[in-house]
């Protein structure tokens, strides 16, 4: 692999056999690319792209970086496609309000709170995925709908998570180890109730007092009771993903079909 040097100290990628007969002209860096002008019989000027000269592209087709670096134009990141083909390998577009490709926030005037939409364009079709509550959740809707769709051409959004076991192992790190058991638990619960008590306090003002509704505010108090519940939870061998688990299995039996009010009012406790 060698650098070929471009205007604004950026450099462009190329394989070794292509080095000398790319080298040999001058390039340049515009919106993304390394490209040069060359003129015409007609007097007239043309762009010359180095991705397009070094794929042979087709006038009909468009040159696809697979990886995504536009500079990159060694062969093995470069493929002839269609221009559908190409916006499919498309990386999420700066001014999106989401973290993630095909995620879009939704908010209507008399929400409260909004809902993250996925959708994906299809042959110049765009389909809805749905609407989620949690961004992630629509971001891995997108990912299913992109390998369903797009197979090889489809850029997935990185998703980075937490298990429940991660999370606990961490959350211990700041519990004082030479605290007794009654101690820790003591502490623990009277931690939990008043992180409640914060949540519960600050929702108030939001509903009563009118104060604006702060999401990262609520994130850090419910933060603070679920660092309680797991702490909680460990202090008697407990795991939380156990927890976690044996909950959802017993709200299974309780709503198999999903909550109701009918269905609450009808369950055996």
């Amino acid at each position: 692999m060698k650098e070929i040097p471009l205007s604004q100290g950026k450099v462009a990628l190329v394989d070794d056999e292509d080095f000398e007969k790319l080298n040999c002209f001058k390039w340049h860096y515009a919106l993304g690319y390394a490209r040069r002008n060359i003129r015409l019989s007609n007097g007239k000027r043309k762009i010359i792209f180095m991705h397009r000269v070094i794929a042979n592209t087709p006038d009909d087709m468009v040159t696809d970086h697979i990886n995504g670096n536009t500079l990159d134009n060694r062969k093995i990141n470069l493929r002839n496609v269609t221009k559908i083909q190409n916006t499919w390998n498309a990386r999420k577009t700066a001014s999106a309000k989401s973290n993630f490709k095909g995620v879009q926030y939704h908010k209507r005037t008399e929400d409260i709170f909004g809902k993250w939409k996925a959708r994906i364009q299809v042959n110049k079709r765009t389909i809805n995925l749905g609407y989620f509550h949690s961004e992630i959740q629509a971001a891995l809707a997108y990912n299913k709908a992109a390998e369903k769709y797009h197979g090889e051409f489809a850029v997935l959004n990185e998703v980075k998570s937490m298990n429940f076991a991660e999370y606990q192992s961490m959350a211990e790190r700041t519990v004082p180890k030479e605290k007794w058991f009654n101690t820790k638990v003591s502490n623990f619960c009277m931690g939990l109730a008043g992180e409640t008590g914060e949540v519960v306090d600050y929702l108030k003002k939001v509903i009563y007092h009118e104060h604006e509704l702060d999401i990262e505010k609520i994130k850090e108090e419910l933060g603070d009771v679920l660092w309680y519940v797991s702490n909680l939870a460990t202090t008697m061998n407990i795991d939380l993903d156990d927890l976690a688990k044996k909950n959802i299995e017993k709200l299974k039996k309780r709503y198999p079909e999903g909550f109701s009010e009918d269905a609450s009012r009808n369950r055996v406790i």
